[in-house]
């Protein structure tokens, strides 16, 4: 899972230093530097670069409730009040609030 975590960033243009957890696994002992992980294919053909998501207010704050289970379980997984908060979040954007 970790040299797959590693090899899909680099496949879109992320640095996987940046990912707390894979640089964590590294430290562990995991394969982590390209040389260490074999890639059964052509990988320059599907390389592509995408954009990271901005930090904004509404993600920090939901990177931040999730470190919690009540959270996750009680509020971000009950599909019903979910897409109540995220029409909510969506029309605040729209007006230039968030």
């Amino acid at each position: 899972p970790i040299a797959l975590d590693v090899t899909a960033m680099r496949l879109v243009g992320l640095d996987p230093k940046k990912a707390k957890h894979l640089v964590l696994s590294a430290e562990h002992g995991f394969a982590f530097s390209e040389d260490q992980i074999k890639i059964d294919g052509d990988f320059s053909r599907y390389k592509c670069e995408i954009e990271p998501a901005k930090m904004d207010f509404v993600v920090s704050l939901m990177n931040y409730c999730t470190r919690y289970r009540f959270f996750t379980y009680r509020i971000l997984l009950n599909d019903r009040l979910f897409f109540f908060v995220r029409s909510i979040v969506m029309k605040l954007r729209e007006k230039g609030l968030l």
